[in-house]
């Protein structure tokens, strides 16, 4: 009983984790072009030259635009000016469990937090998220496939917990004169 409820359970896990896979590849990540072209529609006075982009051989990528304030702008009001357009536009906004505004539609889910300085002198801080409670010098835009977990994951749950059950019960062969046959006759 123990070892078919662990085939089960394993069956499950495996189908639910491919299902996720599914729901990720159905939505490409925006090119560099395309991120830039969502955040000018949402807050359409800002440059945004600064773009990263992850692409992973497996799982979920990200490109992420980074727009420094202007010096005399250390605490801008982009962030309200970004989830007024992303509204306009027809995104739904929220706050993250952080307090950072998470926009989602067209697939895809952006995150704007606070993030390091992008310039010259270190490249690689570039759009790095900030925690303390400084002044940000930037602000990052993380675009991400927008995954729909919760119908998905029911349905690969069931389905692996029914062809784990399936599999387990077709191992359980009873034995010549052995407790197999028992243990069918009280219930297994």
């Amino acid at each position: 009983m123990i070892r078919a409820i662990l085939v089960a359970l394993t069956v499950a896990a495996l189908t639910v984790s491919a299902a996720r896979s599914g729901w990720l590849w159905l939505v490409d990540l925006p090119s560099e072009q395309q991120a830039r072209a969502i955040l000018a529609a949402a807050v359409p006075d800002q440059q945004a030259p600064i773009v990263d982009r992850f692409d992973p051989t497996f799982g979920a990528g990200h490109v992420t635009v980074t727009i420094n304030y202007p010096d005399d702008a250390m605490e801008s009001d982009l962030g309200d000016r970004a989830e007024q357009g992303f509204r306009r536009m027809g995104w739904t906004t929220s706050d993250d469990a952080d307090g950072d505004l998470v926009a989602a539609g067209a697939g895809l889910s952006v995150r704007v937090y606070r993030a390091a300085l992008c310039g010259p002198r270190d490249p690689g801080e570039c759009g790095a998220e900030i925690v303390s409670s400084t002044p940000e010098a930037a602000l990052a835009f993380r675009f991400e496939v927008h995954v729909r977990w919760a119908p998905l994951t029911v349905a690969g749950l069931l389905a692996g917990l029914a062809a784990g059950w399936t599999l387990r019960k077709r191992g359980d062969a009873p034995a010549a004169g052995g407790s197999a046959g028992a243990s069918r006759s009280s219930g297994d």
